[in-house]
């Protein structure tokens, strides 16, 4: 009679048990419970089809707010020329964030100013991501900025027109970033002989004065046929400057390395003499004690 009653009891115990942690899970997890829930219920069980039709709906409606046309811009500099990547960004940037600040302060309300340091916190890495992203490929494109007046201002001098030259000014790049850029604006002009049209794909993509200075020098060559002057300027002053930013690297470098030895002299120091300071310490303290 003993054992069936144990038996009882601990089945009582046991299912007990299980009923708190369900209740804790409803109670204390609930949003994540219900997150994982609608994301697995709407999201996941749903067809790519469907998926398709709810971004471009939410793309549809966001597209008229210039906050999402200035976040798509940002965007498609840093690299990310997605379809769905400006409503991906925007639910990163400032979804996410909203959401851990709706949980956050259902759980616990009264540390509204730490939670609201964090979601800040969260969007300002994402921004600071991508703005690392634009400065990036911004450099990248400053940097093989001179090779291309260079061999745009030798394909007009050798009696090749403007327009054709245009279509093979991605091969001057090895950054693959910056080559498909410019094999994309290639394209475009090949297909459309529409400048204006392929421009916008260097516009678009690059940011800064560099690179609105090479779509005013071709679009001048390809409306009047003749840019060589401006060309050839351009290509001093480009040239100058990825002279001037390696001299800026190099001695950059120097002082880094400067720096460590520095630092590395500073560690062996302290390890050498902290052994000496110890004993005098000792010696200091028995003479006093003494």
């Amino acid at each position: 009679m003993t054992f069936p009653y144990a038996f009882k009891t601990l089945s009582f115990l046991l299912n007990f048990l299980m009923v708190r942690q369900v209740i804790y899970m409803l109670m204390c997890r609930k949003n994540t419970v219900y997150m994982r829930a609608v994301y697995y219920r709407v999201i996941h069980h749903k067809k790519p089809q469907e998926k398709a039709k709810i971004l471009d709906y939410l793309t549809k409606q966001l597209s008229r707010l210039k906050f999402y046309q200035k976040a798509a811009a940002e965007i498609k500099k840093a690299g990310y020329i997605g379809r769905y990547h400006p409503i991906q960004y925007m639910m990163i940037l400032y979804g996410f964030p909203l959401l851990v600040f709706s949980i956050c302060m259902i759980k616990d309300p009264s540390l509204f100013l730490q939670y609201l340091l964090g979601c800040f916190a969260i969007a300002s890495c994402v921004k600071i991501f991508v703005n690392g992203k634009i400065k990036k490929i911004t450099d990248q494109f400053e940097k093989h900025a001179w090779r291309i007046y260079r061999y745009l201002h030798n394909q007009i001098a050798s009696g090749i027109k403007i327009t054709d030259a245009i279509t093979t000014v991605y091969e001057t790049v090895n950054d693959n970033d910056i080559r498909n850029i410019l094999m994309k604006f290639s394209a475009t002009f090949l297909l459309t002989m529409n400048i204006e049209e392929a421009l916008r794909e260097i516009n678009e993509r690059f940011g800064g004065n560099e690179a609105a200075t090479l779509c005013m020098a071709l679009r001048e060559g390809v409306k009047t046929g003749d840019s060589e002057l401006m060309l050839k300027r351009q290509e001093d002053v480009m040239f100058n400057k990825y002279f001037n930013r390696l001299e800026a690297d190099t001695e950059k470098s120097r002082t880094y390395c400067i720096l460590s030895a520095i630092m590395f002299c500073a560690i062996l120091v302290i390890m050498a003499s902290v052994p000496v300071v110890m004993d005098l310490i000792d010696a200091l303290n028995s003479i006093f004690i003494s």
